[in-house]
């Protein structure tokens, strides 16, 4: 199990709240396509039906590569269940490798709940070598959710550090996002975003996570 990486971190809400974001990335779903768009529709786990409802390959983040407009919307469709939402700032030259190498490896056939692999302590980081989720074993943390670098969660409250967005509008835990639900947050900043699930087996064993990157309206990714 290999540790890893951290920094700030974010995450969701079922209200419209205003967040941070910024452009840059290499994600599975490519680079091909980067239309910088006002608000965009993330799905949040595979629509469903699918072939094996709420399995490992249903466990996605569609697209994993996003670009948003600064002050512009990102609403989430969440399909299947046991989902939360967290989102970490990570630095603009983290790619999906970055992340995908401090979780759990092997695939389905070793990374599994029967295996117990989603309950190790995790380390995870980004491009810049920096922490952006550390995580206790699922006996003492049964959601991932790291308070000290994240900026909101469906299960958490807002750091200090954030007063721009309204505490008051975050409702739920990671499992009270039922199917069905559309979570919609605001970015009102340029930055690169990591999206997660807060379900440990869906993150640390299936790697469910994307990143949102938000273009200011100079064009820079800053």
């Amino acid at each position: 199990m290999k540790r890893g990486r951290a920094i700030l971190i974010a995450a969701a809400m079922c209200s419209l709240v205003s967040v941070s974001a910024i452009a840059a990335g290499n994600g599975q779903d490519g680079d091909q396509d980067k239309k910088v768009e006002k608000d965009i529709v993330i799905e949040f786990g595979e629509p469903q039906p699918h072939a094996i409802p709420n399995g490992p390959a249903s466990h996605i983040v569609k697209p994993d590569e996003a670009f948003v407009s600064e002050g512009g919307t990102v609403t989430f469709n969440v399909n299947g269940t046991g989902h939360g939402i967290a989102i970490y700032p990570v630095s603009r030259n983290t790619n999906r490798d970055d992340i995908a190498q401090d979780l759990c490896q092997g695939g389905p056939t070793l990374c599994n709940d029967l295996a117990g692999t989603q309950n190790v302590a995790y380390h995870i980081i980004d491009g810049q070598h920096h922490l952006i989720i550390e995580t206790d074993t699922g006996e003492n943390q049964p959601s991932i959710d790291d308070p000290f670098h994240r900026y909101l969660s469906t299960s958490g409250t807002d750091p200090e550090d954030q007063p721009q967005t309204p505490s008051e509008l975050l409702t739920g835990s990671a499992s009270t996002l039922t199917p069905g639900n559309r979570v919609q947050i605001r970015f009102t900043k340029p930055g690169r975003y990591l999206v997660v699930c807060q379900n440990r087996g869906h993150l640390l064993n299936d790697w469910m996570f994307g990143f949102v990157n938000v273009v200011g309206s100079d064009g820079e990714q800053k």
